[in-house]
């Protein structure tokens, strides 16, 4: 019985695996490289934060109504990206985002299943992999790819730290960690 569990549960789980990441793969190449106009706000804070006096132009007139509640993380990983070749920049941006996205899916679904095994998992994690709206911002310059793949890891840590009888120090830290990113990229 035992055993049987357990290979049930590593089944569901490799295809758990198999199915976040041939979603993304395929989402990576259909949306493309894709802009939104938001993102020119993250790479405007991005080269106002070379410069001393770039973070006061960058407020002054309009940023100042407009820009407050940016954040910086998105514009630092933007400024750590931009010292890549111009052709490279996109692709970078993309694969981490997605690289995130797939691992904080695979970890949540993994989690579920863990305390819930069922291969019910499976259908769920490929109708939100499928979800044009979920996979669409993990090619772009936006905050909305990495909060929504850290919030998603955040609950699943905090499922664990709930159901789990025993306190695990690297699972609360984890989700402190987490909590403290996202703070970083949305207001």
């Amino acid at each position: 019985m035992i055993n049987t569990s357990f290979r049930r549960l590593c089944g569901t789980n490799s295809l758990l695996l198999i199915i976040v990441i041939a979603t993304h793969v395929y989402a990576f190449f259909v949306f493309g490289a894709t802009y939104w106009v938001d993102s020119l706000t993250y790479v405007r804070l991005a080269q106002a934060l070379k410069t001393s006096s770039g973070l006061t132009d960058f407020y002054v007139g309009n940023g100042y109504w407009f820009t407050p509640h940016i954040q910086p993380a998105m514009s630092l990983l933007w400024l750590l990206i931009s010292r890549s070749p111009v052709h490279c920049q996109w692709p970078i941006l993309s694969i981490f985002q997605h690289a995130i996205a797939a691992a904080a899916l695979y970890f949540a679904f993994a989690t579920i299943n863990h305390y819930w095994p069922t291969r019910w998992h499976l259908l769920f994690c490929g109708l939100l992999s499928v979800l044009p709206f979920y996979q669409c911002f993990h090619n772009e310059l936006l905050t909305e790819s990495l909060t929504s793949s850290l919030l998603i890891a955040g609950v699943a840590l905090a499922v664990r730290l709930l159901i789990n009888n025993k306190f695990h120090t690297a699972t609360f830290l984890s989700l402190l960690a987490v909590m403290v990113i996202v703070t970083q990229l949305r207001s």
